[in-house]
């Protein structure tokens, strides 16, 4: 008779919350306060994880509970609604073998803005941490990016060195060339092109030229 009392209370209560969940941690039963706490109804409710309305840190703490001892004094929740907004219960926990049963209230008004502020909080900070790799990994890969285009620059110009290196000379006339079509001699080609030079004689050519004027090295000094 007590056990269907209490039953009956906790389920016309809007005030105290109370579930259970098995070995598992799967939840058995919740009662309609704490229900409407997490914006959910009991039916719904049947049968999930009680991991699943837990903030992350209370949800590890809960786990730890199925397999040792629960706390003899009692322990503030943090639970939390599908749309994430959070709530405090003071709690009392007792488990056995098949069984784990929490039975809260909630805290006061300005206890929940605090726990709601926290909540925002570490919210705000998750969002940063994602922006913040979300943004490294766009960094890592436009560096990659740049490596790459930097390689296949270095590649090209070396490739431009190269053929700027070669100048096609007709094997008949000797003439440059210099276009599509253009073909011009080597001298004017090196004048066009800036190239600085020097005129002089070669040793078999002054010899030549010396013999042609009939001149003799005593005379050429």
């Amino acid at each position: 008779m007590r056990a269907d009392l209490l039953i009956r209370l906790l389920n016309a209560s809007s005030n105290i919350a109370c579930l259970e969940t098995d070995a598992n941690g799967d939840l058995t039963y919740v009662n309609p306060a704490f229900a409407a706490h997490v914006g959910r109804d009991t039916a719904e409710l049947q049968g999930q994880p009680v991991f699943e309305v837990l903030a992350a840190a209370d949800a590890t703490l809960v786990r730890g509970w199925l397999s040792d001892s629960v706390p003899a004094d009692p322990v503030e929740l943090n639970f939390t609604s599908p749309e994430g907004s959070p709530f405090t219960l003071r709690c009392v926990v007792e488990r056995s073998a098949e069984h784990m049963r929490i039975v809260g209230e909630p805290n006061s008004v300005g206890d929940r803005a605090a726990a709601a502020e926290i909540m925002r909080v570490n919210n705000e900070f998750a969002t940063m941490v994602r922006e913040l790799a979300r943004r490294e990994r766009e960094l890592e890969r436009t560096r990659g990016e740049l490596e790459t285009a930097l390689t296949e620059l270095q590649t090209s110009y070396w490739h431009l060195q190269k053929i700027q290196e070669v100048l096609p000379v007709c094997m008949e006339c000797g003439r440059v060339k210099t276009g599509d079509a253009g073909w011009e001699p080597v001298l004017e080609y090196l004048k066009a092109n800036r190239i600085f030079m020097s005129h002089g004689y070669c040793p078999a050519c002054t010899d030549e030229v010396m013999a042609r004027y009939g001149l003799d090295d005593e005379a050429s000094q």
